[in-house]
């Protein structure tokens, strides 16, 4: 590799430790932030009042924008609107399980597969997430990329150190003699930096393969076919109900109405057939 004052070898050393991964913590809680921002629609009250406070408002009354939250939708190639769609469903769910007035007509069948097919969309989007918070989030590597003043050589570069037989042969002694340690994890964050430089998922594939070839001991699970679904940096691995339950929990058990007002009726407004979560009322 150049010398260890050059951005190139700056950026290929760099990794984020596993075991207290501020990179991943981020990026999880920029997504999680995302959700709650877009939750639509507004309670509803009895005419003449015109009060008509934000299910935002009443779910997730600390919610404020982060830094990141705004590159959500372009990185991942998701609009606020799929997210919107999320988190009502994640609310319905919260509805079903914390909710004893709206409980049974809550459609959670419904709610559950529309949970499922999110998770199912997004968890192949994540490895680029969580490279762009890796590239603006953690300084290392921030500032390497900002120092190349060509990513295409440093692509080359970069891609030839890992299929090189010296380097290879270096890692293959390590894994033998059992001092390679979280070898999953270095290699995926060579991979997501080669992705940063500009690498197509050909390339990236192509270069697994060829130091897999020289005797690069790969991890099935970041292996060519597998690196893009490798989740050990988001803990949970998923975004789910309790990402939500536990905030909106006290907004779903009471009452923004000024008028009228009962227990867990924010539950029901929010159920309506012309709310949001009415999607997911059954009768």
């Amino acid at each position: 590799m150049p010398p260890t004052d050059d951005p190139l070898a700056a950026l290929f050393a760099a990794l984020p430790a596993q075991a207290s991964n501020s990179v991943g913590g981020t990026a999880r809680s920029v997504l999680v932030n995302r959700l709650k921002g877009v939750t639509p629609g507004s309670h509803t009250q009895a005419w003449p009042l015109k009060a008509q406070p934000t299910f935002r408002a009443i779910f997730f009354p600390s919610y404020a924008p982060v830094p990141l939250e705004g590159d959500v939708a372009a990185v991942t190639g998701l609009p606020d609107q799929w997210w919107s769609d999320l988190v009502v469903a994640l609310l319905a769910r919260a509805v079903y399980d914390v909710s004893a007035v709206e409980r049974g007509h809550v459609d959670v069948g419904a709610v559950d597969a529309a949970v499922a097919a999110a998770g199912a969309t997004l968890s192949p989007r994540l490895v680029d997430w969580y490279g762009h918070v890796l590239s603006v989030a953690f300084p290392p590597v921030a500032s390497a990329l900002a120092a190349l003043p060509d990513r295409a050589a440093a692509l080359d570069a970069y891609a030839g150190h890992l299929t090189s037989p010296d380097w290879v042969g270096m890692k293959r002694l390590q894994w033998l003699g059992g001092t390679w340690v979280g070898a999953d994890w270095e290699l995926f964050h060579h991979w997501v930096k080669l992705a940063l430089l500009g690498a197509s998922d050909d390339r990236v594939a192509g270069v697994i393969t060829a130091a897999a070839g020289l005797g690069l001991p790969v991890p099935a699970r970041v292996g060519a076919a597998a690196w893009r679904s490798y989740l050990a940096w988001m803990t949970p691995s998923s975004i789910g109900p309790a990402d939500v339950e536990g905030d909106a929990r006290p907004g779903l058990l009471g009452c923004a109405a000024l008028s009228g007002c009962f227990a867990e009726e924010n539950s029901v407004e929010f159920m309506a057939r012309s709310q949001p979560g009415g999607r997911y009322w059954r009768s």
